[in-house]
């Protein structure tokens, strides 16, 4: 992700730097991204009511 996101918004390709490459392996080691929670019926229903709570 974050070789990714060098690569598009500064134009760095990190494949040139073999170091900061292994450096980054090693501490990825082990990450778990997080779910996103999706989006039930019910959790739809309690966030339009809630959104119009606060129009009144």
């Amino acid at each position: 992700m974050l070789k990714t996101m060098l690569n598009v918004k500064r134009n760095i390709d990190v494949s040139k730097f073999y170091k900061l490459s292994v450096f980054l392996k090693r501490k990825s080691e082990g990450y778990k991204p997080k779910k996103a929670e999706s989006s039930t019926y019910i959790w739809c229903r309690r966030k339009l009511a809630e959104a119009k709570s606060y129009m009144n």
